[in-house]
């Protein structure tokens, strides 16, 4: 599984969202969406869209990363065979906003089917499934010259506690 929510982030939240701890793992949805509209509405579209009750506490965190370097092909709750757990087994679903515009390079390559987003993340929203029976998304991200933040989820749900 695998959508776009173009537009989901609104450039006047983006500044409120950069501001969150860098790199760390955050678990407070909740009181983040509380205080920035542009999360409580993504929080609120994936609640009603993901066919699984997202958790909105931990294990399911979020940060916002700002590291240069490539991400090498992976799947976030699953190994790169497909079916032995790593260290999120947890992880159901992935997001991935990119809060900044002005870098260069930086894709976001998904290989089951193809598919690159270069710059069409800018304030919109990539949500895909990261398990190991939910049809997971082989993905990296190409090195970035510039200053790039995204905003990045990995979901529990109501199924990964069964």
């Amino acid at each position: 599984m695998r959508t776009l929510i173009e537009g989901i982030i609104d450039p006047e939240d983006i500044k409120s969202l950069k501001l969150l701890r860098q790199a760390l793992p955050l678990h407070n949805f909740t009181e983040i969406a509380e205080e920035i509209p542009s999360f409580a509405r993504l929080v609120e579209y994936l609640d009603t869209y993901l066919p699984e009750k997202p958790i909105w506490r931990k294990p399911s965190y979020f940060r916002i990363c700002s590291r240069s370097m490539a991400f090498e092909k992976h799947y976030d709750g699953v190994m790169l065979d497909g079916k032995t757990k790593n260290h999120m087994p947890w992880c159901r679903y992935s997001v991935i906003s990119d809060l900044s515009k002005g870098y260069r390079g930086g894709s976001l390559r998904l290989y089951n089917p193809k598919e690159v987003f270069k710059k069409s993340l800018y304030c919109s929203a990539l949500v895909f499934s990261s398990a190991a029976d939910n049809e997971p998304q082989l993905h990296s991200r190409d090195k970035h010259d510039g200053k790039r933040s995204a905003l990045l989820m990995f979901l529990a749900t109501k199924n990964s506690e069964s």
